[in-house]
């Protein structure tokens, strides 16, 4: 049994996630990460991760569905949602301008009496949606767009907010003061609004999940009832208001070498986004098992779906590739198509100028050939030999060969001149 089969047999909630997907025919992968999103959609933001590199780690989740359109996205989402009756409510938004985003966690309370107005938070949690990739590439293109900036720091839950002049839009979000985690439909072919800010490390910011389920069995499979779900507790004591998760050894020492790596020269920096989406990863997949710590078998399974989100990345990023060598290809063939058609209509140009000048210099008597040539100008004459003979294949000109000194020589006229 491959290391993915197992993955589906470790625990019994995913023996449930799994059944429940086939039974709704959607992909597996893909509910199993809609549902990751949802759980830690709902738990509240003072749960982090320990400050193994820098600072604490946010449980703000990513999530990619990548598939065809009408491939099976929204029938994922869907799956997840009615897998589990989740014990709290969930705010649910699509998402919009990154200066938007605080909107749906703080407002501003008017002052009363002239009294200055209060800013305060009236949520902490909520599941952003963008169903079609589209949707955050328009919100990308708009001028002066903050949109995936401010994605990026709320992956790892650090503040949010603009200094707006008006004190009404000053909306203020400290960190690891509010939950979020987003869920993008991704056509493979659309995905280079994600894939194309690789520098600013966006796509490794993501769980990048496939919609569609090659290994779905014909047969319909009878359809699980839903199993409870609700946030567990988190014992003991919190550090300056925050519970921190327990991490196994084995992941912190993972992250440490990784780091140090880093720092070293040694590995891409990009690296440290791929381990800490793991350990997010894995944190998700303990709370969905209702744990509250990080354990080497949870770490193992983040692995297997990490495994999974790398070659669903990678098959993009190959797709993507091959179109635009395919496109660049196509580019290149129109660019010589109308290089040769340019350079046709210069050609005609030429002779059509070339054939009006021999006619002004040959009439009804005959005229020597280096008489007539001598009167082309001289940047023309290169397309004198073929004006000529397009002018007697018309019958519009004609020929005879003439000797005289010992040489022989063509003379030319008008077409029916005298005799």
């Amino acid at each position: 049994m491959s290391a993915r089969e197992e993955f589906w047999t470790a625990r019994p909630e995913l023996e449930h996630l799994h059944r429940f997907a086939r039974a709704r025919r959607a992909s597996p992968w893909a509910v199993l990460g809609c549902t990751l999103a949802r759980v830690v959609a709902l738990v509240e933001p003072w749960a982090v991760l320990p400050p193994i590199v820098g600072g604490y780690g946010s449980l703000n989740l990513f999530l990619g569905l990548l598939g065809p359109s009408g491939g099976g996205k929204g029938a994922a989402e869907h799956a997840a949602r009615d897998a589990f009756h989740y014990g709290s409510e969930l705010v649910v938004v699509g998402v919009g301008s990154g200066e938007g985003i605080p909107h749906t966690y703080m407002r501003h309370v008017p002052g009363k009496r002239g009294e200055p107005g209060t800013v305060e938070q009236h949520n902490t949690r909520a599941l952003f949606r963008a169903p079609e990739v589209d949707t955050l590439a328009a919100l990308k293109g708009r001028q002066g767009s903050t949109l995936l900036p401010v994605l990026r720091d709320a992956w790892s839950g650090d503040a949010l907010g603009f200094g707006y002049a008006d004190a009404t839009r000053r909306l203020p979000l400290s960190a690891h003061t509010y939950r979020l985690c987003l869920i993008v439909g991704i056509q493979p072919a659309r995905a280079g609004v994600l894939l194309d800010d690789a520098d600013g490390g966006t796509p490794q910011r993501f769980l990048w999940l496939p919609v569609l389920d090659p290994d779905m069995p014909e047969d319909r499979p009878p359809e699980p009832s839903p199993r409870p779900w609700f946030v567990p507790t988190f014992r003991g004591p919190r550090v300056g208001g925050r519970h921190v998760m327990e991490v196994c050894q084995t992941a912190t020492d993972a992250i440490d070498g990784a780091a140090l790596a880093r720092n070293r020269g040694e590995t891409d920096a990009l690296d440290g986004h791929a381990l800490l989406c793991r350990l997010k990863t894995a944190a998700a997949l303990a709370l969905l098992f209702g744990e509250t710590a990080v354990t080497d078998e949870t770490w193992r399974l983040a692995g297997v779906v990490m495994a999974v989100s790398d070659s669903t990345r990678a098959g993009v990023v190959r797709e993507l590739g091959a179109r635009r060598e395919a496109a660049e290809v196509a580019r290149g063939r129109a660019e010589g198509m109308r290089s040769v058609a340019a350079d046709a209509v210069r050609e005609a140009e030429h002779l059509k100028r070339v054939r009006g000048a021999v006619l002004r210099h040959v009439g009804t008597d005959w005229t020597p050939h280096a008489k007539v040539r001598k009167a082309i100008a001289a940047r023309d004459r290169h397309y004198f030999d073929a004006a000529m003979e397009a002018l007697l294949a018309a019958d519009v000109v004609e020929a005879r060969e003439v000797s005289g000194s010992g040489q022989r020589g063509t003379e030319y006229r008008v077409a029916g001149g005298e005799s």
